[in-house]
């Protein structure tokens, strides 16, 4: 079910610019990967410094510590995802892709 964002939602898009920029330069552009093993290592890495300890000027914090002002509790694990290879996952789903498209 989709439902829609209200309040400060004008920003999501300059966010996510924002965050595919920084990945860019302070991942891609920084690091060098070996292999993909590596590469996922690296990735994983950085996302945790990105959401807790990188401060975002502009917003006053990091990720966590904004989310905190508003869910004091929440565990820092709440934002650690693992790296996917999409392309992995759209080979897994392709048919199921294709019906939907259809």
């Amino acid at each position: 079910m989709l439902s829609t964002f209200s309040g400060k939602v004008q920003t999501f898009q300059s966010d996510v610019e924002s965050s595919h920029r920084w990945i860019e330069e302070e991942l891609y552009a920084a690091e060098t990967f070996s292999s993909l093993h590596e590469f996922l290592s690296k990735a994983a890495a950085y996302q945790r410094w990105f959401n807790e300890k990188r401060v975002n000027t502009y917003k006053g914090g990091t990720p966590l510590h904004l989310m905190r002002e508003t869910y004091p509790a929440v565990p820092a694990d709440v934002l650690v995802f693992p790296p996917l290879i999409l392309d992995n996952l759209l080979v897994q789903y392709k048919a199921e892709l294709a019906q939907w498209a259809a």
